[in-house]
């Protein structure tokens, strides 16, 4: 035991001190040792470790300080000539908005007649001696009206015109003739248009029997076979007929020796795929018509019959518009490539002919 604390005495004495080394370092060391700390204190200050966080939160900062250097400075500054000084107000929320006051009533002098005398009583009416401003207005507008009515009065009666005489310089429209209602029915007498279709009447050009109540396929296909030999018809109509591949049959083979018809309309019928592609190949041959309609049959052709319109098609040289519902995008192609085709061949002979009428 006592060796033990023999040791621990010994022990305390020699233990050394932080100054003990800082006495051991050379002037080098000691400067070395310098910058060290003033590096980590310049650390400590960015990190903030050394700042007082609490007494610079906005919770415990003392304004009144700031206040009192302010308001010294403005008191201070020479431009403070218009300075007014803050007054807190607390804000109100009653929007209600003022009552208008009521227009007081305007007591209103008697009217004089300007014809009457001195003596003259004055017209005095207790309904016009408490009026509003809106009233008087009225009155004044009711005046001038009749005013101007009994000048235009003096004026018809100073031009000689009298009681009931007419004014000058009055323009009286023409009444226009009404037109009658059109009720949709087609009333032409298709008895007298098949006579002068196939007597070649030169005064019958266009045939509109389209919606007619009264056509059938027999007539239809009549109409077809007189058209082979006439040379008048223009453009021939019979949409929404009932018109049948024995219609089309007959058409088919009238384009095939017409040279005159320029438009034929067939649409809304019941003609198939075949009966179309009769008056389809017709067209080879054909070199008047311009437009064709085709389209809302009650039957579907189908691709097959369209992959053969357009290469019959392909033949003619005149066909401007082919109105029908192509559903292979091939075969429309094909068709649009035709009458593009066509009308640049139509603008190329009007071309001609105008060069030609030129140099005559």
């Amino acid at each position: 035991g006592a060796g033990g604390d023999g040791n621990a005495g010994a022990g305390g004495e020699g233990a050394k001190t932080a100054d003990d080394d800082l006495k051991e370092l050379s002037e080098a060391e000691l400067a070395q040792l310098a910058t060290m700390l003033d590096d980590v204190a310049l650390s400590a200050r960015d990190q903030g470790e050394s700042c007082d966080k609490a007494a610079l939160s906005p919770a415990n900062f003392d304004n009144s300080k700031l206040r009192a250097y302010l308001r010294k400075e403005a008191e201070a500054s020479t431009v403070g000539e218009d300075y007014v000084e803050f007054v807190k107000t607390t804000p109100s929320w009653n929007n209600t908005p003022e009552k208008k006051q009521p227009t007081p009533r305007r007591r209103r002098t008697p009217r004089r007649d300007p014809d009457a005398g001195d003596d003259d009583e004055v017209d005095t009416d207790p309904a016009d001696l408490d009026m509003t401003d809106d009233d008087i207005m009225l009155d004044l507008i009711s005046q001038m009206d009749a005013n101007d009515d009994d000048d235009e009065d003096d004026e018809g009666s100073g031009a000689g015109g009298g009681a009931g005489s007419e004014l000058y310089d009055v323009v009286k429209a023409t009444p226009l003739p009404v037109p009658a209602p059109d009720d949709g029915v087609n009333e032409s007498k298709i008895d007298e248009i098949l006579a002068s279709l196939k007597t070649n009447d030169a005064a019958l050009t266009t045939i509109n029997l389209n919606n007619h109540p009264d056509m059938t396929a027999h007539i239809g296909e009549a109409i077809g076979k007189a058209l082979a030999l006439n040379t008048h018809v223009v453009e021939c109509g019979l949409a929404n007929t009932g018109a049948t591949d024995a219609v089309a049959r007959a058409f088919a083979g009238a384009l095939k020796g017409n040279r005159t018809l320029k438009v034929l309309n067939l649409e809304t019928n019941v003609i198939s795929g075949v009966g179309i592609l009769k008056i389809v190949d017709a067209l080879k041959s054909n070199e008047s018509l311009t437009e064709l309609k085709l389209s809302n049959q009650k039957q579907q052709a189908g691709s097959v019959f369209e992959m053969k319109f357009s290469k019959a098609l392909d033949a003619n040289k005149t066909l401007l518009k082919f109105g029908m519902h192509m559903r292979d995008v091939g075969s429309r192609g094909a068709i649009d490539r035709v009458l593009c085709r066509n009308q640049e061949l139509a603008r190329e002979k009007r071309h001609d002919e105008a060069f030609l009428a030129r140099q005559q």
